[in-house]
């Protein structure tokens, strides 16, 4: 997986954009099989919701920090200086619209929890909730296409 993300970046496939619209599902993969298979054998519900709940906490802290300890992330990339040691225009932009897309993947994952929260109340997720569930989830797939 990792070989193939590479070769699309060398390819000249933005990282953004690799990180929004592919990695997701290579790293969802293993999710979708757990959630299919105990679908398909009528397994608890409940244990697909902790299953994804779990993985997406050990994704925001022990594979963010565990890296973060070991050789340090740079979220958002430092500013490029120009000759004279002033910031260049261009690298500013560039950190600006990293820093928007960081800001708006999290206003995203407040969206998508809260909807998640809202079609739950009633303590199950019917055919109906999948469908707005999976609208949703696309609609988030389309939107850099725009």
């Amino acid at each position: 997986m990792i070989w193939r993300l590479e070769a699309l970046s060398e390819q000249g496939f933005e990282n953004t954009a690799l990180g929004t619209l592919v990695m997701p599902y290579f790293s969802g993969m293993g999710n979708l099989i757990y959630a299919f298979i105990l679908g398909r054998t009528g397994g608890d519900g409940a244990q697909v919701m902790t299953n994804s709940l779990v993985n997406n906490v050990t994704d925001m802290t022990l594979v963010l920090g565990l890296p973060a300890i070991i050789w340090g992330i740079k979220i958002l990339p430092s500013k490029k200086k120009d000759g004279n040691g002033k910031k260049t225009k261009a690298a500013g932009k560039t950190h600006e619209l990293n820093r928007l897309s960081l800001l708006l993947t999290l206003m995203a994952v407040l969206f998508f929890t809260g909807a998640v929260w809202a079609l739950g109340r009633k303590g199950s997720l019917n055919a109906n909730d999948g469908f707005v569930l999976v609208g949703l989830f696309s609609f988030l797939a389309m939107l850099p296409c725009f």
